[in-house]
């Protein structure tokens, strides 16, 4: 696949046991701690119950879509603001920042020392004023 990266499988493996209702909900608890690399989860945080719903939740509609390609990167006009946690589950960070600086025109992109899958939730003042920054910086375009 050029250029552009899949989920890590043992996001998948991983994300089997968040996912079945019948399992014990600590067991659940552990495997979404695990994907958003923290140790533990508290359930009465907004933004981890909307993770927990979502795995219990979620049905997945075939055919799945495609990953964006290196050229509908490159086709992109717009800015782009991209975070990504050095330390996620679920993708290799470095290759796809050099995939985003290499193929999009317009990107400020940021591989955040130290942080997990749970990003927004593990820096939520810095990530909320970069992103008011770069849509400042960029209201005109």
């Amino acid at each position: 696949m050029a250029g552009t990266y899949p989920i890590r499988w043992q996001f998948y493996i991983k994300s089997i046991p968040a996912s079945i209702p019948f399992l014990p909900q600590s067991w659940r608890d552990k495997m979404l701690g695990d994907i958003g690399g923290g140790s533990e989860v508290d359930i009465n945080d907004p933004i981890v119950r909307m993770i927990a719903y979502a795995t219990e939740y979620y049905a997945v509609k075939l055919p799945v879509p495609n990953l964006i390609t290196e050229e509908q990167l490159k086709g992109l006009n717009m800015p782009v603001y991209a975070a990504l946690a050095e330390k996620s589950s679920l993708h290799d960070s470095e290759a796809a920042v050099y995939v985003a600086k290499t193929n999009v025109k317009n990107i400020d992109v940021k591989n955040w020392p130290d942080a997990t899958h749970s990003l927004p939730m593990e820096f939520p003042e810095q990530i909320n004023r970069e992103l008011l920054d770069f849509m400042a910086a960029n209201e005109d375009e």
